[in-house]
């Protein structure tokens, strides 16, 4: 068996590596010892003997002598408390409240939570009264300024030799020599304020999100920055005498692999590290009433199948292949839903305070109080999505978000507890965007087939893409835009076909493409359907005005499907294709809204391996409606599902 002597604990985040605990069996003070300060050579007890035997400290080395340590939140280490630390080798400075500070009121009230929650003890007390290194308050401020000094707890505060002050609390007895340390005895407790994740985990309120970090939480052993002491006598195995332990909260990252659906799209996380003191975030932190509401309203959004087709696979068939489709099943877990909707409920809930600039703030970041009292018409989150409210008039989008409640200033932001998720209100849109680009057209191979697979299409009755042509428009430059209207991305798609016995047609993935959105198809939500069609005379380099040349102008007749999973693949027709005609004039970049909408019964979202699909298809053009300026040939910009009823309405 492996055995661990000493424990260090290593907090890992996207935002770099914090220490938060680190006991290690170092015999010297490998650390700078500050200038002027106490060597400590006369010094024949260690801290645990100064502070047992003072009757002034009884209160606080009863605690002490109770508190354990931890190798993380959730694990304290068998035997080992507090005292053992402070009668060891490693060189600290403590700093002591007396009985008039640490009342035996107080010691009451920490025995009780030692019992609830020991953790919070190590927080608020043994980590937030001891520092590892030698502070001593003697001679100059170094730089001219007083020093951080960092805590057990991974907490902040200055130190001034000068005043004899620590984090603005005097010294009533400083720099007692310890064998390995130092002693200031203190007239009140040291203030402390918790973090952002260390508040979620301290309030019973906030259990439904606390859970959902807990089910990323990771501790794994990190051999390789472990020393070994030696190796166990039966075993052989190695005997560690400074074990690092790496703890990790994938939802500090910006994304991240999920556990229960091997198929499903990375899941988003926060992108920021809730622990880290340097950082000034300011998080909604919804409470479990407010959680259980948004998850009511957003339930039917989120509706899986229990089966879907893996389209991928389906996506790279050259032609049509119906048995070999019916064997590509996913299967999805019951978990999906409860992750989709906890992954879309907390992502974008925290903010930067120090992305939040200003010009006219004339600063290069936004202190906290300066962004709590602020309205804001639009705000980013750490994850860059932004919520902006453009009418003049109404009230900051932070007032919205924050549900108009007061901020609780923490030790590294603030955060703001709310009664209501409003977050899915202030989507500037939900709509679902697919930009035609070659790799968004579903099953590309077939495009642009040799003659002789048209043929073998055409024996076997197949339908195939047409030729797919990509024209660049500049928006900037051609005098047309102005006129007519622009197309996005300064590009478009044409579908064309070599032989009259083909119709173009286009099926694109059902999508949404566009940069830097993760907006997919959500279940019964009654959607409009938008195809955003380009003129024909946008694709001549000429750049010729049709109220000069009328005859550039080319209509389409054209027909929209969308195909769409219907139920549980229980039988074989187990898709719905809903379907549409509609004609474009030709004379402008337009948007033609069909008349009917779509309502999808199941969910797409965070599914990276299915979707449904749209086709657009040329009808026949026989000779009567060529001679009406109508063409088999179109051009697509972009292809729009937006709900029916806006995002305020949805789920009500």
């Amino acid at each position: 068996m492996i055995q661990h002597k000493f424990i260090n604990i290593i907090r890992t985040g996207v935002l770099g590596i914090a220490l938060a605990m680190t006991i290690s069996a170092c015999t010297d003070d490998h650390f700078d010892i500050p200038e002027g300060g106490d060597q400590s050579g006369a010094a024949t007890q260690t801290l645990w003997e100064l502070i047992s035997t003072d009757p002034t400290l009884s209160n606080f080395a009863a605690l002490a002598a109770k508190t354990p340590v931890f190798k993380d939140e959730k694990h304290p280490m068998k035997d080992y408390y507090f005292k053992d630390v402070l009668d060891g080798n490693v060189v600290l400075t403590v700093f002591a409240p007396n009985n008039d500070a640490l009342t035996a009121a107080d010691v009451t009230e920490y025995e009780t939570l030692l019992q609830e929650s020991p953790y919070d003890v190590f927080l608020r007390l043994t980590g937030n009264h001891i520092a590892k290194n030698r502070y001593v308050a003697t001679g100059t401020n170094p730089k001219g300024k007083a020093e951080r000094v960092i805590m057990l707890n991974n907490k902040k505060a200055e130190f001034d030799r000068e005043a004899k002050t620590f984090k603005d609390v005097s010294l009533l007895t400083p720099n007692i020599s310890a064998k390995n340390g130092v002693l200031h005895v203190v007239g009140q407790q040291i203030p402390f304020a918790y973090n952002i994740y260390e508040y979620i985990r301290a309030n019973k309120e906030y259990s439904h999100i606390l859970k959902w970090f807990n089910e990323h939480d990771t501790l794994y052993f990190d051999a390789d920055r472990s020393a070994v002491a030696g190796s166990d006598r039966e075993t052989g195995e190695p005997i560690y005498v400074d074990s690092i332990y790496t703890r990790y909260n994938m939802l500090y990252a910006y994304s991240y692999e999920p556990r229960s659906v091997e198929w499903a799209m990375p899941h988003k996380g926060i992108n920021c590290n809730l622990e880290a003191e340097d950082s000034i975030w300011c998080m909604v932190l919804p409470t479990d009433a407010a959680w259980e509401a948004a998850v009511t309203k957003m339930g039917d959004w989120y509706n899986y199948a229990d089966r879907y087709f893996d389209k991928t696979k389906e996506d790279a068939l050259q032609l049509d292949n119906n048995s070999a489709k019916n064997s590509m099943i996913l299967v999805v877990k019951d978990t999906l839903k409860e992750a989709a909707i906890s992954m879309d409920l907390i992502s974008p809930l925290v903010f930067n305070v120090r992305q939040q600039r200003e010009k006219s703030a004339g600063l290069d970041y936004w202190t906290l109080d300066k962004f709590l009292e602020k309205d804001f018409k639009k705000l980013g989150n750490t994850r860059l999505d932004s919520f902006a409210i453009d009418q003049d008039g109404t009230p900051g989008v932070n007032r919205l978000l924050f549900d108009n409640q007061q901020p609780i200033k923490l030790s590294n932001g603030a955060i703001v507890p709310v009664n209501n998720w409003n977050f899915r209100e202030t989507y500037a849109a939900m709509n679902v965007e697919v930009k035609a680009e070659r790799f968004a057209i579903f099953q590309n191979i077939r495009c642009n087939l040799t003659t002789a697979e048209v043929k073998e299409a055409e024996n076997k009755k197949r339908a195939y893409n047409a030729d797919i042509s990509e024209e660049s428009f500049n928006n900037e430059v051609n005098p047309l835009a102005l006129k007519y209207g622009k197309v996005s991305k300064n590009k478009f798609l044409t579908f064309s076909t070599q032989s009259d016995a083909f119709l173009p047609k286009a099926v694109f993935k059902l999508r949404d493409n566009t940069d830097g959105a993760d907006r997919q198809i959500l279940s019964n939500v009654e959607y409009e359907v938008g195809i955003v069609l380009v003129p024909d005379f946008y694709r001549s380099s000429n750049e010729l005005d049709p109220e000069e040349y009328p005859d550039l102008v080319k209509k389409n007749k054209l027909t929209c499907d969308i195909v769409y999973l219907i139920e549980d693949l229980k039988e074989n027709n187990n898709t719905n294709k809903w379907s549409e005609k509609f004609e474009y004039d030709g004379q402008k970049v337009d948007t033609i809204w069909m008349t009917n909408t779509v309502t999808f019964p199941y969910s797409y979202r965070n599914l990276s391996k299915t979707y449904p699909t749209i086709a657009i298809q040329s009808q026949k053009i026989n000779t009567n409606a060529r001679n009406q300026g109508y063409q088999p040939e179109f051009s697509i910009d972009r292809i729009i599902l937006r709900p029916k009823t806006t995002s305020q309405d949805l789920g009500d």
